[in-house]
């Protein structure tokens, strides 16, 4: 593709309160994007606070290409998040609309240039990596990594189901033909989801882990990590093909606690018996399987750019399954009203 037939692009994201530090850190970095063709970023104030308003007015002050808006500070029955998005999606000048948030930053200076490289004639969207910093906890990153490798998968080999970063772009075009997220508005988060969800064609949805292209999030506190995983269990249970997308996931999980329980109970049943040619073999049993198992992973999180101590890896594998019965457990025990705008 040469660069006249790059795209331009536009770069949206929504801001509040807690977002004027995380903005002041990453904005430089958006803004210092080499890429020829021309972009610009549109941010989106859905707080009411003056604090924001008068960041966000230093900040325009310093760069061309900043545009501010707002969202109606009457608007109580919808979500303030998708609403704001909207409204920034209607503000584009380009074709192409790239979705982030304040609390991130692109890897590399060529992140809008990785972007464009995976954009065609047939192409509608096209859905990046985004990691977490690396002072993020082990399983955050680990967790991440999982489902971006899930859902890589399906947008590459078939349908494409959901998506978990923030790293997205879509043709302006078919978000506005989709009426923006106009079935799911009442529903507070799982904006990048429905779009992915609703949106994306087989064939004509691209997915990347390039390290250029990549985008680095900050370490997200505990609190909000658990409402993350909480907003996605509300989210998930709206989305078509939801339940064909969680069988690979479910049976691999329990296909790897059934052997590595089998290879234990043998293992101790073998001490106890002493029958030392058994005692080998399934010690031989579980070192080959955690071996396979790390092999497996490092290869993933190479592709993504994710530095993983190897002996972690088979204690987040088990580990998954209970953190997923715990957020299942906290998302019955929240109330609705901080999911659903009623």
């Amino acid at each position: 593709m040469s660069t006249t037939e790059k795209p331009q692009f536009s770069i949206v994201l929504s801001v509040n309160e807690d977002s004027i530090e995380p903005l002041k850190e990453h904005l430089p970095t958006l803004m210092a994007q080499q890429y020829e063709p021309g972009f610009e970023v549109i941010v989106v104030n859905e707080s009411p606070g003056q604090d924001m308003q008068d960041a966000l007015d230093v900040m325009k002050s310093h760069y061309s290409k900043l545009y501010v808006t707002f969202i109606p500070q009457g608007s109580h029955y919808l979500s303030r998040r998708k609403l704001s998005l909207t409204i920034g999606v209607k503000a584009a000048h380009y074709d192409w609309v790239v979705f982030t948030e304040a609390d991130c930053q692109p890897a590399t200076s060529h992140w809008l240039e990785t972007i464009a490289a995976y954009i065609h004639e047939d192409t509608d969207m096209v859905c990046g990596y985004t990691r977490y910093a690396d002072k993020t906890s082990l399983y955050y990153r680990y967790e991440r990594m999982r489902q971006w490798n899930y859902q890589y998968l399906k947008a590459v080999r078939r349908q494409p189901y959901a998506y978990n970063g923030c790293n997205l772009t879509v043709r302006r075009q078919l978000f506005m033909e989709h009426n923006g997220f106009l079935t799911n508005l009442r529903y507070l988060r799982g904006e990048y989801d429905f779009m992915v969800n609703e949106y994306a064609q087989p064939h004509r949805t691209a997915a990347f882990n390039d390290a250029d292209g990549t985008v680095v999030q900050d370490a997200p506190q505990n609190k909000k990590w658990l409402m993350t995983q909480i907003y996605y269990q509300e989210t998930r249970r709206h989305l078509d093909r939801s339940w064909g997308y969680q069988v690979k996931p479910f049976f691999d999980t329990l296909a790897l606690h059934l052997t590595y329980g089998l290879l234990l109970v043998s293992l101790v049943y073998a001490i106890i018996v002493e029958d030392w040619l058994l005692t080998a073999a399934m010690a031989v049993g579980l070192i080959l399987l955690s071996g396979y198992r790390i092999y497996r992973v490092r290869r993933v999180a190479g592709r993504c750019g994710e530095h993983l101590p190897f002996w972690a890896i088979p204690l987040m594998e088990i580990r998954v399954f209970w953190q997923k019965l715990f957020y299942i457990i906290q998302y019955y025990r929240t109330s609705k009203d901080k999911l659903i705008r009623r």
